[in-house]
């Protein structure tokens, strides 16, 4: 908030991280492509539902910190990746780090 970034909790997306947790335990997927990951929320559920790999994207390396602190807290860490990137100046950093089950 005080660097103009929003605060990246938003109640909405609780229904979206069950349904991503459910699909991974379901083994619908198993890799997960997490862009704008801000704090990892969706990474973290998608891991502890049973995913493989989960690459986390954000260009804010402060809010990627606080995503990694996240997992840390899950001892979830092994299975995800975190990348400081702009997505809007290339993709190939996230192709080569696929392909994804789903994108998120």
């Amino acid at each position: 908030l005080l660097r103009g970034q929003n605060h990246g909790l938003f109640l909405d997306m609780s229904n979206g991280r069950t349904w991503l947790r459910n699909k991974c335990q379901t083994k619908d997927i198993s890799s997960v492509l997490n862009l704008f990951s801000y704090t990892c929320a969706f990474s973290v559920a998608a891991l502890n539902g049973g995913a493989e790999k989960v690459v986390n994207v954000d260009m804010s390396k402060g809010a990627l910190k606080t995503g990694q602190r996240n997992h840390e807290l899950n001892g979830i860490s092994s299975k995800a990746s975190f990348l400081s990137h702009d997505i809007f100046k290339t993709w190939g950093k996230m192709k080569r780090a696929g392909p994804f089950d789903c994108i998120v």
